[in-house]
């Protein structure tokens, strides 16, 4: 059974809407999954830099207060280091790039 022309353009532009509406849906639950993996992850940073990222030790700086960018580029730059005596560096070793990314956007909410 042919549909008319109207009633085709009609449910095409139904269609195209639903496929928009399960992707902005589908964005969203990949943006709070992110968070909640960064999250998680970033909790295991706080053992050494101090509960929400304050470090009360001298020695170990404070994650509070850090640009997103900033602190993926210094993870990245640890990931890649060859100085395999610093706890750093292991660590770093230990993520993938894109965990590394989401415990950096997690760090940039954190109140300095």
């Amino acid at each position: 059974m042919r549909l008319p022309m109207q009633d085709y353009c009609q449910w095409r532009s139904l269609g195209i809407l639903s496929v928009g509406v399960l992707l902005l849906c589908f964005g969203h639950l990949c943006q709070a999954q992110e968070m909640t993996i960064g999250r998680s992850l970033v909790a295991g940073c706080f053992t050494c830099h101090g509960d929400g990222g304050h470090s009360q030790d001298k020695t170990i700086p404070s994650l509070a207060g850090w640009k997103e960018s900033a602190l993926f580029e210094r993870l990245m730059a640890y990931q890649r280091s060859n100085q395999s005596a610093e706890i750093m560096v292991q660590l770093a070793k230990g993520y993938s790039e894109s965990q590394l990314r989401a415990i950096a956007h997690s760090v940039q909410s954190l109140k300095p």
